[in-house]
């Protein structure tokens, strides 16, 4: 299998189209090279390969197999910080996007504390798809790390299952 073409999502994932045709179109690794299993099926979308691949202002995939255009309707959401890095006392910007989201979604968040590795939940954490949080001084300083988001459209419907996402913002003192 041979790339013939490469993305990098906002996320800073890597896309990678496969040529000659084979069994693998897109295959999808996080942005320290390992194979994203939360893409597709264990990374990869099958079908008839990607010589091109671009994104639309929705974050949907396009790629051109053949003669064809396809474009690949992904539910994953995209969660940004703004800063990365913050210091205690400070605020910083949460923001999402993806497909079927709106300045009305909820969004629940799974999430690690610095040095655990235990997953916590925060139901309806976020309204919207950008809002400003605060980091109050007691906060555990260090690296947090986001590992699931769970998007919905009412604020008492937390039945969706949690979408799997590595996002990080460190607290410094």
């Amino acid at each position: 299998m041979d790339a013939s073409s490469l993305a990098i999502q906002s996320d800073e994932k890597i896309l990678v189209g496969t040529f000659p045709f084979n069994d693998a179109a897109i295959i999808r690794y996080s942005n320290d090279g390992t194979l994203d299993s939360s893409f597709g099926t264990g990374g990869y979308v099958s079908g008839n390969g990607a010589a091109a691949l671009a994104f639309q202002s929705d974050g949907k995939i396009v790629a051109v197999a053949r003669s064809s255009l396809l474009r690949y309707n992904s539910a994953h959401p995209i969660m940004k910080f703004d800063p990365v890095r913050i210091s205690l006392g400070r605020s910083f910007t949460a923001t999402f996007s993806g497909t079927n989201m709106t300045d009305q979604t909820y969004f629940d968040v799974r999430y690690r504390y610095p040095g655990d590795d235990t997953d916590q939940v925060v139901l309806n954490w976020q309204h919207g798809l950008s809002a400003v949080h605060s980091v109050t001084t007691d906060t555990v300083v260090g690296p947090w790390e986001v590992t699931g988001v769970r998007p919905h459209q009412s604020a008492s419907d937390h039945t969706p299952d949690f979408i799997p996402v590595s996002t990080a913002l460190t607290v410094a003192p």
